[in-house]
């Protein structure tokens, strides 16, 4: 007797309504959150049967009916959603879970259920939903902008720089030392505007297109990229320490753009008939984590514009100083956070950077980043 009586006090003040019906369909027992829910009393709710149908949303009432048919009918565990009037005439979200309460022979005596409160989850579940949709119709857009950049934009930039190129040779005896000069602006103009629509592109690449997951050999890919911008910097050989080796699941292509990136930040910023010298380090760390360290002794940067550098655009020093489209860092970060990793800087101005990333080592797939939020 006092264990019934502990579970009739549990049932009366749980947070959930609990209710008990029986084959006719009749509210028997309803606890006090129920009641108080509803505004009535239990006689009031039980007095026909399914006297607790007029609670239901009318928009939830036909599914409700017809998830109350199968109970009858199979006698089964079941769930439903629904919304339900609050006394105050208030609809609210509720998940109902219940199932048959047998007899000492078996035999079905009524229905047993608990109707939980999940309104704040379902309205911030179908804001997510929404979210989710318009952030499909961005995509959409993105990759309809990503056609017309690869193909609309460039088409005119390459017109513009084999006309240039045709005019500087044919006409070049009778064009003023002025004119030649003006020209040489247009196609430096040109190909700058032709990397900035070319990074563009690669930053909505990298969460925009799905790609396989590699064994990726870091250290390969750093000499890689190393033969690569020796075209750019003779010297690099000079310049450039590698150390460390390291293999991680990640997209290869992309390790090479954040390399590329990273070392090609770190040999342009120095200061004036001072070439940076730059020390890439790739070590494990921390059991799944590999860290890669690109450290040079350039120009450096001041705390306040850690972050900033970080962002799509931003540029702290003139074109006419440093070449670029103040896109690189930007799309390194992207990079390594699609990988589920970290990207910061360290520097002293006047002394050089250190930019560290941290990626793990072992991953199954990116999925989960998908939308690059």
């Amino acid at each position: 007797m006092k264990l019934r009586l502990i579970f009739r006090f549990l049932a009366e003040y749980a947070m959930s309504l609990i209710w008990f019906i029986n084959l006719d369909g009749k509210i028997i027992y309803a606890n006090k959150t129920a009641l108080d829910y509803l505004g009535v009393t239990v006689e009031q709710l039980g007095s026909q049967p399914w006297g607790w149908m007029p609670y239901i949303h009318p928009d939830d009432l036909e599914d409700a009916k017809e998830t109350f048919k199968d109970l009858m009918n199979l006698k089964g565990h079941y769930e439903a959603l629904a919304r339900i009037r609050r006394h105050d005439g208030e609809y609210r979200w509720f998940k109902t879970t219940g199932g048959p309460v047998l007899g000492l022979n078996g035999e079905c005596l009524g229905f047993v259920g608990s109707t939980i409160d999940i309104h704040d989850l379902k309205v911030t579940e179908d804001k997510l939903v929404k979210y989710a949709e318009r952030l499909e119709e961005s995509n959409k857009e993105l990759e309809h902008f990503a056609s017309i950049a690869s193909h609309d934009l460039q088409e005119p930039l390459r017109k513009l720089l084999l006309f240039s190129d045709h005019l500087r040779r044919v006409e070049q005896d009778r064009l003023s030392l002025e004119g030649m000069e003006d020209l040489e602006r247009i196609q430096r103009a040109v190909t700058r505007m032709q990397r900035l629509v070319n990074d563009l592109l690669d930053l909505s690449r990298v969460t925009r297109r799905r790609q396989p997951l590699q064994k990726v050999e870091l250290n390969q890919i750093a000499r890689e990229v190393i033969t690569e911008l020796s075209y750019a910097y003779p010297d690099i050989y000079d310049r450039v320490t590698l150390q460390g080796e390291m293999a991680i699941d990640a997209i290869a292509s992309q390790m090479h753009q954040l390399l590329s990136q990273l070392l090609d930040n770190a040999l342009k910023f120095h200061a004036p008939d001072q070439p940076s010298h730059v020390q890439i380090n790739i070590a494990a760390e921390n059991g799944n984590q590999c860290r890669i360290t690109v450290m040079d002794d350039g120009i450096g940067i001041l705390p306040e514009h850690f972050d900033k550098i970080f962002n799509a655009f931003v540029r702290l020093h003139s074109g006419t100083e440093y070449s670029g489209t103040g896109i690189g860092l930007a799309l390194a970060r992207k990079i390594v956070e699609r990988h589920r990793g970290t990207l910061t800087v360290e520097s002293i101005l006047g002394q050089g950077s250190t930019f560290t990333g941290f990626l793990p080592i072992h991953q199954s797939s990116l999925e989960e980043n998908d939308w690059g939020l």
